[in-house]
């Protein structure tokens, strides 16, 4: 599965704070359940891979579809059928996960410890409701729909405060999701969506909007001086290889490199923002020839607007 932008620029921010920074283990355990969130929607790609291509008519992963209202409705995995429609949403949880379904919410207890947090199932049925929305945007009739929790971690324990509730069978372990694909599809027997309305929402999920960059620097509280600059060594992962003709060289393993630059200009695009100058280039590189940044500059073909003093650099045009 494709990183997110997201995960790529925090992990962009941890290569560029120091070991002690006060606010890295947050932004690791934030790194870690992303982590967690790609397998466990990975998983759920391979358990959906045992239904035969009679049984749906497209599957979509990783949707996101945007209201008049200017929010952004997005959706794990989508089976799209001509009958009916079924939302995905992937919860890759461990230990002990308890639905109190009064309450909304969901109770965990982890290596004996207990927590709470928002009910999946509250989370699903919002997504739902947000897709129901969409879909009536387009003039689309609402086929028979409905949004399962998957639990992706095959060691976590699955409980609820009331096993009578509907919602339960909504709850399923990802291993057991083709069945109860099929269940749902078995209960959907009239043809709802059209030739039309099938290639209509298709078309609005292959042209989905792309993914925004977050301010990570703000949303972590973080300035930009305290981040590590330089071109940071593909080998041995020191931060500061100096420039020489036509190449980096690290000062720590004595490694070379013609590119090593492009990922150093990659970190600063996700994290501070998509335009540079030559004196941004040579402070983020740590540079100090105006001439050397220019061709850099140059060299990587980037749009360019601005002139003199004024120039600045696209660096969401670079294509490696």
């Amino acid at each position: 599965m494709q990183a997110t932008i997201y995960h790529e620029q925090v992990e962009a921010l941890l290569r560029r704070l120091s070991v002690d920074h006060s606010g890295r283990t947050a932004i690791e355990s934030i790194l870690k359940r992303q982590e967690a969130g790609s397998y466990g929607e990975d998983t759920l790609r391979y358990w959906l891979t045992h239904l035969s291509p009679d049984e749906f008519h497209s599957i979509y992963y990783d949707v996101r579809l945007p209201l008049l209202n200017d929010s952004v409705v997005q959706i794990d995995a989508l089976l799209l059928n001509e009958k009916y429609i079924l939302l995905l949403e992937a919860k890759n949880l461990a230990g002990k996960n308890i639905f109190d379904l009064d309450h909304q919410q969901l109770v965990r207890i982890v290596d004996g410890v207990e927590s709470g947090m928002p009910s999946p199932l509250t989370q699903a049925d919002r997504q739902l409701a947000h897709f129901k929305n969409w879909l009536l945007e387009q003039g689309i009739q609402l086929p028979p729909m409905e949004a399962l929790v998957v639990f992706t971690n095959r060691g976590a324990i699955i409980d609820f405060t009331d096993k009578s509730d509907p919602k339960v069978k909504r709850v399923v372990r990802v291993e057991n999701l083709p069945w109860r694909v099929r269940d749902f599809a078995n209960s959907c027997l009239e043809v709802v969506l059209s030739r039309r309305d099938l290639k209509l929402i298709e078309k609005a999920i292959v042209n989905q909007p792309p993914e925004q960059k977050k301010k990570v620097l703000r949303k972590f509280k973080i300035e930009q001086h305290e981040l590590i600059r330089g071109v940071i060594c593909p080998e041995c992962g020191f931060a500061e290889m100096k420039r020489l003709p036509a190449r980096w060289c690290c000062q720590r393993c004595s490694h070379t490199s013609k590119s090593a630059h492009l990922d150093a200009l990659r970190d600063y695009e996700l994290l501070i923002g998509e335009q540079i100058t030559n004196r941004q280039l040579r402070e983020w590189l740590l540079l100090s020839s105006a001439d050397t940044a220019r061709r850099i500059l140059v060299g990587m073909g980037l749009k360019s607007g601005g002139a003199d003093k004024n120039r600045y650099y696209c660096l969401e045009s670079f294509k490696k």
